[in-house]
């Protein structure tokens, strides 16, 4: 698959060297030569891996771009002509001009495959409201708290999250949580609701 790299830099011998570099080794490249040109490019592209940002910008400041960036989305971002304060607002990593490409490149490949694997890993999760559901440790968080749901109420939790705008009946719920073809106790669906429903409003 072939990555996309946002090149924010007014420079613009710089942000075409870069640019050139990128390209030759496979990555797909979008250039902005200023921070409201950049915000608009990366609003507007959904395919977007990580932002090499300069921080010296007309207009819009660097450090600025980086808290727009944060409000909407955590894709990496390695500043160039940087302080380590950038660290604090929000970037992820950071050169000092004049910079090796190829360490630039390094710190791109890093930083992408740690965000893709995040992304992977946020996929299994489903969310509704302040209730995350973890598919593979099979953890429930409500508010940030780690609340202990047994293996049904775990399942029940689920169907009802991916669901969220259905009726589901309790007979519905005993079928594809019991795996039953019949629902023979219904009574057993509302304890398990019950509980639910506590764990929940106790946080």
């Amino acid at each position: 698959m072939m990555h996309c790299v946002l090149i924010v830099e007014d420079d613009s011998d710089i942000n075409n060297f870069i640019n050139d570099y990128f390209v030759i080794k496979g990555y797909a490249t979008i250039q902005a030569f200023s921070g409201t040109e950049g915000l608009l490019r990366l609003k507007s592209e959904k395919n977007i891996c990580c932002v090499i940002l300069d921080l010296m910008l007309p207009g819009i400041s660097g450090e600025e771009i980086i808290q727009e960036i944060r409000k909407v989305i955590d894709v990496p971002i390695i500043t160039v002509s940087a302080k380590i304060e950038v660290l604090k607002l929000g970037a992820d990593d950071f050169l000092l001009k004049p910079f090796n490409l190829e360490e630039l490149q390094l710190k791109v490949e890093r930083n992408i495959q740690k965000y893709l694997n995040q992304q992977v890993s946020y996929k299994k999760n489903e969310e509704f409201k302040n209730i995350i559901l973890n598919q593979d440790t099979r953890e429930v968080f409500v508010g940030g708290q780690n609340v202990y749901f047994t293996s049904k109420e775990f399942d029940i939790l689920m169907l009802l999250i991916q669901n969220p705008n259905k009726v589901i009946s309790k007979e519905k719920i005993f079928k594809e949580v019991w795996h039953e073809d019949y629902c023979i106790d219904t009574q057993t669906v509302t304890v398990h609701i019950k509980n639910i429903r506590k764990k929940i409003k106790e946080i």
